[in-house]
């Protein structure tokens, strides 16, 4: 039986951006999907969209969206789907679909409870260095 690693959600965080209080929950996708998601959204161009390559981006965004916060114009929750990206400012979307391209591809927060590198060993603890002295030197046999 083989292993299977978990896969792992990422909450994004837009607390010191103009999208504060926006909560978004994405989930991790594989190297390949991620790229190509990034390769998609680098070729998209605000001023002249290429509709088909929208779609394609957003479509394949949404499948990593797990869920968010936001809402329509009349205080209904818009669901966390392709029509529900498609629905929202182009600059809004793609500040989401960037945020979460920096959070698949930054190192993870260190493991808990510190590493014991870099502690003072336990003979340097006791002070047996300095129990040791280095004998005299003996003169050459002649």
């Amino acid at each position: 039986m083989g292993y299977k690693p978990p896969r792992t959600l990422y909450k994004l965080d837009f607390s010191q951006t103009e999208h504060a209080g926006l909560e978004v929950t994405t989930r991790s996708v594989s190297v390949e999907t991620m790229l190509t998601i990034a390769a998609g959204a680098d070729e998209l161009d605000e001023t002249t969209p290429d509709l088909a390559k929208v779609r394609g981006v957003f479509g394949r965004f949404a499948r990593v969206l797990v869920s968010w916060n936001v809402e329509d114009d009349d205080g209904r929750p818009v669901p966390p789907t392709a029509d529900g990206l498609l629905a929202h400012d182009f600059g809004f979307v793609m500040a989401v679909i960037t945020a979460w391209l920096t959070a698949m591809t930054q190192a993870p927060p260190p493991l808990p409870g510190g590493s014991p590198s870099g502690a003072t060993s336990g003979e340097a603890s006791l002070d047996l260095a300095s129990a040791s002295r280095s004998l005299p030197s003996l003169p050459a046999p002649g």
